[in-house]
């Protein structure tokens, strides 16, 4: 996979390649950490068990909240609920 900022994710594997959507943060403050939250929530989902695309989903909503706030470590809730809603809200305005 290849993290493509506010273009999303570029998704290559057993399948043909596809991109994801990012989410848009609700501000951009700082983007420091933001590949580490991707890469540590990416990595958390698949210790869960979920496929590459569902894991590439919450390391992105991990990334959209990780710049939201100055610093590596100063991104705002990133619980695995937090994550869960911005990729449910995004679903719904995507269904609209």
């Amino acid at each position: 996979m290849v993290t493509l900022g506010a273009a999303g994710v570029l998704v290559a594997g057993d399948g043909p390649a596809h991109r994801l959507a990012a989410y848009p943060p609700v501000r951009v403050v700082d983007t420091t950490g933001a590949g580490d939250a991707f890469a540590g929530a990416f990595a958390a989902a698949l210790a869960d068990g979920a496929g590459i695309d569902d894991a590439v989903r919450f390391g992105a909503a991990a990334g959209s909240l990780a710049v939201a706030a100055a610093g590596a470590q100063g991104a705002v809730e990133t619980t695995p609920e937090a994550l869960r809603a911005i990729i449910a809200s995004a679903s719904v305005r995507e269904a609209e």
